[in-house]
């Protein structure tokens, strides 16, 4: 069910000053998202690491290209997590060609006013002498923290798109 614009949600009112707030968090995040796709574009992972808070965490489904981070062991699980700035900083460079990360359908949802959790669609398009293709596509499910900073990913987890789609509850909203 659709919130109704300037209610939390769990249905309380905001005033004038709130939404606006509200707003200009949602600006900030987004931005934060657009971030992440440039950084990762780059593969900076240096710059990417300063988008996640200290103890930020990213997980995606484990592939050939993934290898574990060499200060923590592989959970017993089909993702790969890299936990804290520096797991992120030494995360491996893809073998891949650069491509560009295009975020869609950006879904924010507020927690109180310091937290924040986004769904995003993602497509990775290469380009090779064939012209562009689609390397990956699938979403972002995110936790989002407001610092003093500013706002950080928390966690990022990736999911890919396999054949045949996502499951369905990998789109309901965060709790």
């Amino acid at each position: 069910m659709a919130r109704a614009a300037g209610r939390t949600r769990h249905g309380d009112i905001l005033s004038a000053s709130q939404q606006l707030r509200r707003l200009v968090d949602q600006g900030e995040i987004r931005d934060l998202v657009h971030r992440y796709c440039h950084a990762a574009d780059q593969q900076d992972h240096e710059q990417l690491s300063t988008l996640f808070t200290a103890d930020g965490a990213l997980s995606f489904e484990r592939s050939p290209l993934a290898t574990p981070p060499s200060s923590s062991p592989l959970p017993p699980s089909a993702f790969v997590t890299y936990r804290g700035r520096a797991d992120l900083r030494s995360m491996p460079r893809s073998p891949l060609p650069r491509g560009l990360h295009v975020t869609t359908n950006t879904v924010i949802t507020f927690d109180g006013q310091d937290d924040a959790t986004g769904l995003s669609y993602f497509v990775r398009l290469l380009t090779d002498d064939d012209g562009y293709r689609i390397g990956n596509a699938g979403l972002y499910r995110d936790r989002y923290r407001r610092t003093p900073a500013g706002w950080f990913i928390y966690q990022r987890t990736i999911h890919s798109l396999p054949p045949g789609g996502l499951p369905l509850e990998l789109f309901a909203p965060s709790n």
